[in-house]
């Protein structure tokens, strides 16, 4: 109940924080919105839906490497509608709805939880990463304001902490070290380094596209913003939003963070805001497809099906 309370109470901040930008900026957005470029914003929706499914389809490795793969149906299903869970509050509901669903499936409990958690970790770490490598061309824009610059490096050195962290001569010890805490056995299983690392490489190309359909979105609003910029901006963002746990999806978080990033004023907080309708949409449109898709193929009957 109380990280409910607080993750409320941040997200209404960061949401507040942009809505002020949006109304000292009113004229500004009333003309980015008086015509927007359906044809930008289709582009926005397509890349947004192909990264997300790229990191869905990285989940099914991760679920081939720890126990067994499901038909590609049932695995972008269960990762669209788990999606869906991250905006409840409480901020476990993804690692929940994606590890049920792949339990049902016949993965072993521990296998389906893991790889969901495990997906999340090498998803963001994979943003960090992205991150990492824009700083010199990203970090530039953001005219030598301390706050940005300094959020953007901490973000993008989580990338390589995050791996080795990942290392089993590492978390084998702290696993250890949590069960005797909790004096029970915590039943989280990780793979192999070169496995984590390499389920962390896998996901580069979707935040390329993350960043492409944040990106599109602001030209699709008549916003013209460096790309290099949206896409560190994007990566960062994300990842604050992801670590302020309590926040359901990161809403209001994320949009201040990009904000606060790039500039702060009304034609980004526009850009923000249109961003996260656009990954709603994603969500929603992923989810509906995969069920379709799920539906379809259980009418046809049962067969040895393609695994992701």
């Amino acid at each position: 109940m109380a990280a409910a309370v607080v993750g409320t109470i941040i997200a209404l901040a960061g949401l507040g924080f942009v809505a002020g930008l949006m109304v000292r900026e009113r004229e500004t957005l009333a003309a980015l919105l008086r015509e927007p470029r359906a044809g930008w914003l289709a582009a926005a929706l397509l890349a947004g839906l192909a990264g997300m499914t790229g990191i869905g389809l990285a989940w099914g490795a991760i679920l081939r490497r720890l126990d067994r793969g499901l038909p590609l149906p049932e695995t972008l299903r269960g990762y669209f509608v788990g999606q869906l869970g991250k905006y409840v509050p409480g901020g476990v509901w993804g690692v929940v709805g994606r590890g049920e669903w792949a339990r049902r499936g016949g993965v072993a409990p521990v296998a389906a939880y893991s790889s969901a958690l495990l997906s999340m970790v090498t998803a963001y770490l994979a943003a960090c990463t992205v991150a990492l490598v824009c700083l010199p061309w990203g970090v530039p824009t953001f005219e030598e304001r301390e706050a940005p610059i300094a959020l953007a490096f901490a973000v993008g050195l989580l990338g390589p902490a995050g791996l080795v962290l990942l290392h089993p001569r590492v978390t084998g010890p702290l696993l250890r070290a949590l069960e005797r805490l909790v004096r029970r056995p915590v039943g989280l299983r990780v793979p192999a380094w070169g496995a984590s690392a390499g389920f962390v490489a896998r996901q580069l190309p979707s935040w390329l596209l993350i960043g492409a359909a944040t990106w599109a979105t602001a030209r699709g609003l008549g916003v013209d913003l460096d790309p290099v910029a949206v896409l560190l901006a994007t990566c960062v963002s994300w990842v604050v939003g992801f670590l302020v746990i309590p926040v359901p999806g990161g809403i209001g978080v994320r949009e201040a963070a990009f904000v606060g990033l790039l500039a702060a004023d009304g034609a980004t907080a526009a850009v923000a805001l249109s961003a996260r309708l656009v990954f709603v949409a994603v969500d929603l449109l992923g989810a509906a497809a995969s069920s379709l898709w799920v539906a379809w193929a259980r009418r046809r009957g049962p067969g040895p099906g393609k695994r992701s």
